[in-house]
């Protein structure tokens, strides 16, 4: 999955949303667009060995405390994110960082979709001998998924600096791209349950709830109600993109 990631290059289009020219702001909803939004230029690209430390920040955060509780205590010293990022500097891992898609604004980094062919989803068997089998029971039902022939999406994170502006959007539609890409045609994902702006996402980009896998609640975790398996066909009602010049 890596070697065709790093094969496509780049993602084939810059954005620069809906807001900067005067029709539009006359256009939206009370005729205001909020300042941070108007010629907001953001561009999508693969992630390189720089971003590394960026990925594993947004992995954990998007894991909603799940590594944390997977990987915690595990080895004195070494945090869950320390293991994380180990894993995101790792291009044979699931988790490197040429599987991460981008948002890039003047060289920072504002979002990360985190994707690959789901015959490769679950934890290493390595991996699984280490965790206490106590914490693997605990999210057994996520981790077993029937996600084969899809495309999984592991992480969708945005800063919270970054948020409200349409930018984990526009990643769906970048994933909405490589999944065509590399010949899949759907998208499958978990996420929380009570992960409302998540889930508004998701609903509204043309995903469904295929089951909810129920998750005990532990004080690691920062979520109630287990998590959602959810699916879309291809294409994915992103919508809100402007037209795009392939990038070289």
């Amino acid at each position: 999955m890596a070697a065709k990631l790093l094969a496509l290059n780049a993602l084939p289009y810059d954005h620069a949303p809906p807001g900067s020219t005067k029709q539009d702001r006359e256009a939206a909803p009370g005729g205001l667009i909020p300042d941070d939004r108007r010629h907001m230029e953001i561009s999508f690209r693969f992630g390189q060995a720089e971003d590394i430390d960026d990925v594993a920040d947004l992995v954990v955060n998007a894991g909603g405390g799940l590594y944390e509780f997977l990987l915690g205590g595990l080895v004195p010293g070494v945090s869950a994110r320390d293991m994380i990022r180990y894993a995101v500097s790792d291009e044979a891992t699931l988790f490197s960082y040429t599987n991460g898609i981008l948002a890039d604004q003047d060289g920072k980094v504002q979002g990360l979709a985190l994707c690959y062919p789901g015959e490769e989803f679950g934890l290493p068997w390595i991996v699984r001998n280490v965790i206490p089998r106590r914490r693997l029971n605990r999210v057994r039902g996520v981790l077993e998924a029937d996600v084969q022939g899809t495309l999984y999406l592991n992480s969708l994170a945005v800063p919270e600096a970054a948020r409200g502006k349409g930018v984990g959007r526009l990643l769906l539609g970048c994933v909405g791209e490589l999944t065509a890409e590399l010949e899949f045609d759907t998208v499958t994902l978990h996420v929380w349950a009570d992960n409302e702006p998540a889930l508004k996402l998701y609903l509204s980009s043309g995903f469904e709830i295929i089951e909810t896998v129920p998750i005990e609640s532990h004080e690691r975790l920062m979520h109630e109600g287990g998590m959602h398996l959810m699916s879309a066909a291809l294409p994915l009602s992103v919508g809100g993109r402007a037209d795009a010049n392939r990038m070289p």
